[in-house]
């Protein structure tokens, strides 16, 4: 006897109630293990489990909430990126701060150390003063006059050098402090040449180092 067949109708049917049990099934296995988990879990799978609900206002229900969760989510998980993101931005710029911080204080101070002078004496050396023409000279009085030299160094290291050589420092300068006219040695650009001969002729001598200036701290005439 051949087969009743059946209309498509009733088929589709079929098809749709038999959809409908399965994910009622899959729907109460996903609840039952999620009631098994703690209670929150088990109010979601609740939640989970309307969606397949009979009812069409409760289907509805369900998926606005699921949706309006979803969106919550989705709101606190870009809250919580762009957190991080401004506080990477924060260290970022605090970085930079403080890098412009200690370049700054490196600035201050090589400008401080440019501005820094860098001093040293030599001692006192004696001059000989030649003698002027009809010069009469009182008792105990000699043509010589004692000076105290100072340096000015370009850097402090050029100044420890020469304290540690003071006594061929001073030997250099004893070609250079010859017998001068009384006259020259008072004026002003007397003493400036003598500057100059003293200045260049250690720069010549140091191998390192620079003689910025020379002073004269004391001059006693006799």
């Amino acid at each position: 006897m051949a087969e009743e067949k059946k209309p498509p109708s009733e088929k589709n049917l079929e098809r749709t109630l038999e959809a409908k049990r399965q994910a009622k099934i899959a729907a109460s296995r996903i609840r039952n293990f999620l009631k098994r988990k703690n209670t929150v879990w088990g109010e979601m799978g609740q939640l989970f489990s309307s969606l397949f609900s009979d009812d069409r206002l409760t289907r509805q229900a369900s998926a606005l909430f699921m949706f309006g969760l979803l969106g919550l989510i989705l709101v606190i998980f870009t809250a919580v990126q762009r957190f991080w993101d401004a506080k990477k931005t924060n260290s970022l710029a605090e970085a930079f701060r403080k890098n412009q911080k200690i370049e700054e204080t490196l600035k201050k101070g090589s400008e401080e150390t440019k501005n820094k002078v860098f001093m040293t004496s030599l001692g006192s050396f004696t001059i000989e003063l030649k003698e002027i023409a009809k010069q009469r000279l009182g008792s105990g009085q000699v043509n010589m006059a004692e000076i105290e030299i100072i340096l000015r160094c370009d850097v402090q290291d050029t100044c420890d050098f020469i304290e540690d050589n003071r006594v061929p420092v001073r030997n250099q300068l004893s070609n250079v402090l010859t017998a001068m006219d009384r006259q020259d040695f008072l004026s002003r650009e007397g003493k400036k040449k003598l500057k100059t001969r003293i200045s260049r002729k250690l720069n010549d001598w140091l191998k390192h180092g620079k003689i910025e200036d020379v002073y004269f701290s004391k001059i006693i005439m006799s």
